[in-house]
């Protein structure tokens, strides 16, 4: 067994401090060190303050550091609650002193330690004496109102009305959908596989009732006592184990595919049953007429299944020839696509397929991570799953406009800061892209570019969060994120598949420094790095020299050239 090593047991607690992974007996032993060693009171500053600077400031005037003079012990008070509320020290600087404190973070329901300490800006720390305050903080706990998963969609068209079309993979939650054409097969908790054929208009009620107004429905049910129903205009309750409805017509059908299907008038209480092989249709007068069961243009869950796949290979035919189009942009620096197995498997390199043309390097570095599948058959991903897993990319020049642009899919966001594109510094031309958790000043499932200019001790930093992407309904499946900085205009552009979120004005000059920067993880400049890997799969990513319009940003998403 190795000797113990106090300063590297104080190294690892810092960091563990700094990613708020710290527990109650690390506490309890980083502040005894820390009492009994005052010259490492800067060092923790320095470093907590690094990584604090761009991850949890508030949107706001970009301000610069004040030097502070002297060391005032009797403010200690007032700083502790001052930094609890104010995390961006860049914000908290007006006056002259700079401020020294610890938020020992716990997990959920354990108490926190909190020391705080005046820092001299160049100058020797003094051990203070006074008691630690002690903080309780809330367990974080998510919520979900989803009911269903949208399981499959084949050629679906979303109605202008939805504020949002959902994606294959999506947590369904209680609301009206409504879409044009195509095919959408949802499977609810309760074990129910709903089918909807458009054009087609529905509203999830609960997760064992679906009110429809217009369309096909097809209802598979495990169990014939199974509590899932349909209701309609003439039908209050639809039961049974497999079922048709259609509404697509002036006079709607029901039909009975297995076993008894219930059902009851809207304008009745009695209970109607259908053997299989017999339906009814509800004439325009009300009376209703036996006719025989008729699945012709239903879709079975198989055939929704076929269809499925038939339309994603000929997207990923799509998607390869948009590629090719995409490659003849001599703006494009770098494009990973993640299809070379050979190079990911072998030798740890990620082919960069813009080289050819850009003088950029013909490859990045890949540690840790991992061969996944895309949102298609045939297309690749990497994944990213370990504190270790990420992929080290380098551009040398110096640039001004910039684009990215990656399809992504996070499987959680359980890090404070979960890394999409991040340099390793935080002095002039920084750029760091990642995805928020429970921190203070941020949205959890927020999207975060921040930006620094400036060296160390003058820093002129911001950070631009888009509206919160990521939520219990949407982890887990493909978007695609882009991040437009136009230095000209002095603007920084959010994007999600294609659509704008919204767009920034700069306070100040922009510069790009992208030398060592890493996907899907981060290690900063300091000798301590809090821990901010991502979860999940990217299946391509691009960088543009060149800021890209709004309908370019939509074409990629569409893989229109």
């Amino acid at each position: 067994m190795s000797e113990f090593d106090p300063v590297q047991d104080a190294e690892m607690l810092i960091g563990k401090f700094i990613s708020r992974e710290i527990d109650e007996e690390e506490g309890m032993r980083l502040l005894t060190f820390l009492k009994d060693n005052p010259g490492w009171d800067q060092k923790l500053y320095e470093q907590k303050y690094l990584a604090d600077l761009l991850a949890e400031t508030s949107r706001g005037p970009t301000q610069e550091l004040s030097e502070v003079d002297e060391v005032k012990s009797e403010l200690l008070d007032e700083l502790y609650r001052h930094y609890e509320k104010v995390s961006d020290f860049s914000h908290n600087s007006k006056g002259r002193w700079r401020t020294l404190t610890i938020l020992l973070a716990c997990s959920a329901g354990i108490l926190v330690l909190v020391i705080t300490a005046l820092v001299h800006a160049f100058f020797f720390i003094p051990k203070f004496s006074h008691p630690t305050q002690v903080t309780v903080l809330a367990p974080f706990t998510e919520t979900s109102q989803a009911v269903a998963v949208l399981s499959y969609s084949v050629d679906v068209k979303w109605s202008e009305s939805m504020e949002s079309a959902p994606q294959v993979g999506a947590a369904m939650l209680t609301g009206t959908y409504d879409f044009q054409s195509g095919v959408v097969m949802t499977k609810f908790y309760c074990g129910a596989t709903l089918i909807a054929q458009g054009p087609c208009r529905m509203e999830i009620v609960s997760g064992e009732h679906v009110s429809c107004f217009q369309g096909r429905f097809s209802v598979e049910t495990t169990d014939s006592t199974n509590p899932f129903h349909l209701s309609s205009r003439d039908f209050s309750s639809i039961k049974g184990k497999k079922f048709l409805l259609d509404l697509s017509r002036n006079e709607p059908e029901l039909h009975s595919l297995s076993e008894a299907t219930e059902s009851i008038r809207t304008d009745s209480t009695q209970s109607i049953k259908l053997h299989a092989g017999k339906g009814i249709r509800i004439e325009k007068t009300g009376r209703e007429t036996s006719i025989s069961a008729d699945g012709t243009g239903y879709l079975s869950s198989d055939r929704v299944v076929a269809l499925a796949e038939s339309v994603a290979a000929r997207n990923l035919e799509r998607w390869k020839k948009s590629r090719e189009e995409w490659l003849r942009d001599p703006s494009l620096c770098l494009f990973f696509d993640f299809q070379s197995e050979t190079d990911i498997r072998k030798t740890g390199r990620v082919t960069n397929l813009a080289a050819s043309h850009t003088g950029a390097p013909g490859s990045a570095t890949l540690v840790g991570g991992r061969l996944g599948d895309g949102r298609w058959p045939g297309k690749n991903s990497l994944e990213f799953r370990t504190v270790s897993d990420r992929l080290l990319v380098s551009i040398p020049e110096r640039l001004t406009d910039i684009t990215l642009s990656v399809s992504l899919r996070a499987d959680e966001i359980e890090r404070n800061l979960n890394s999409i594109f991040m340099t390793e510094a935080f002095g002039k031309g920084a750029l760091h892209w990642q995805i928020l958790n429970n921190i203070d000043n941020g949205e959890r499932g927020a999207v975060r570019l921040g930006l620094c200019e400036g060296r160390p001790g003058k820093f002129q930093a911001d950070n631009f969060d888009a509206p919160v992407v990521f939520n219990a309904e949407t982890l887990g499946t493909w978007v695609r994120l882009a991040m437009v900085l136009d230095t000209e205009r002095r603007t920084v552009s959010h994007y999600l598949d294609g659509k704008l979120l919204v767009r920034y004005d700069v306070p100040f000059e922009m510069h790009i420094d992208l030398n060592k920067a890493e996907m899907g993880n981060w290690s900063s400049d300091t000798p301590v790095n809090p821990i901010r890997n991502f979860v999940g799969c990217f299946e391509e990513f691009m960088l543009f020299s060149r800021a890209l319009s709004d309908d370019e940003v939509g074409l990629l998403h569409l893989a229109i050239p």
